[in-house]
């Protein structure tokens, strides 16, 4: 990262990882399906444990140099169709749908491998 805490233009990925970071600057919710944290979230009739983990280091104007740092805890599922994608933070205690531009940001940065074209029924 460069000074200002963004991506070098020639780092992979660049835009998906600036999209990623400012999604975690002023964290949104396109809305809430529960209330509260829990360990394994409702994905498509059944219970299912959290696929990713993001620890962002938060830099606070005014922190007094060597105070540490906090660190908050992002869990996210897989994605849901091409639209959905759920958040999870014990910190906060929520569990949220994330907007759509962090959703396609998080897909090109964990998804590696093309499956090809979908196979016709027999």
């Amino acid at each position: 990262l460069d000074d200002a805490g963004n991506p070098k233009p020639e780092t992979p990925n660049a835009k998906s990882i600036a999209t990623v970071l400012a999604a975690v600057r002023i964290l949104r919710a396109k809305n809430f399906p529960q209330d509260g944290f829990t360990d394994r979230v409702p994905l498509l009739g059944e219970d299912r444990s959290w696929r990713y983990r993001l620890d962002a280091t938060l830099s606070l104007p005014g922190a007094a140099a060597g105070d540490p740092a906090p660190v908050t805890t992002l869990l996210f599922t897989e994605r849901i169709g091409g639209m959905q994608q759920l958040a999870g933070s014990q910190e906060f205690n929520a569990v949220f749908e994330i907007e759509q531009p962090l959703v396609d940001a998080l897909w090109s940065l964990t998804y590696t491998a093309d499956p090809g074209p979908v196979l016709p029924k027999p």
